[in-house]
């Protein structure tokens, strides 16, 4: 699924789950390349852990790539299982103050930051965060 940036999505779509990953990545980043199978493999083992509803966002930093095109490759030839929003302007970015990729923000059901993480995650930090399957 990939969707353009609107922040009123986002805020929307946080409301309803235990916990809402949102992953920040370019297809230029080495480490953010190299995290995506690692989010791909937690969200297919993740998706239906019973009574916890966990929602990750890919947003890729579209404003930093090369073309649009190039990001849809990507995503289609790594077989992106999540949705990703595509930050065409920077908006995303600047809301939630990104300095850098990758950079994952993990929130709360009441949309409460629990935990920010620059640099690439992998499977087990990602299963740590959230809850036991």
């Amino acid at each position: 699924m990939i969707y353009r940036f609107k922040l009123s999505i986002l805020v929307i779509n946080m409301e309803y789950p235990d916990f809402t990953i949102l992953n920040f990545w370019a297809t230029w980043c080495p480490p953010c390349r190299a995290e995506i199978p690692e989010i791909i493999r937690y969200t297919r083992d993740y998706k239906d852990v019973e009574d916890t509803r966990i929602r990750l966002i890919g947003i890729n930093m579209t404003s930093t790539e090369a073309s649009i095109s190039q990001v849809l490759d990507f995503i289609k030839a790594q077989d992106i299982n999540f949705p990703v929003l595509l930050d065409k302007n920077g908006e995303a970015a600047g809301r939630f103050g990104i300095k850098s990729v990758p950079t994952t923000i993990v929130f709360d059901s009441q949309g409460e930051l629990l935990e920010t993480r620059m640099g690439a995650v992998d499977y087990s930090w990602l299963a740590k965060i959230s809850p036991k399957k």
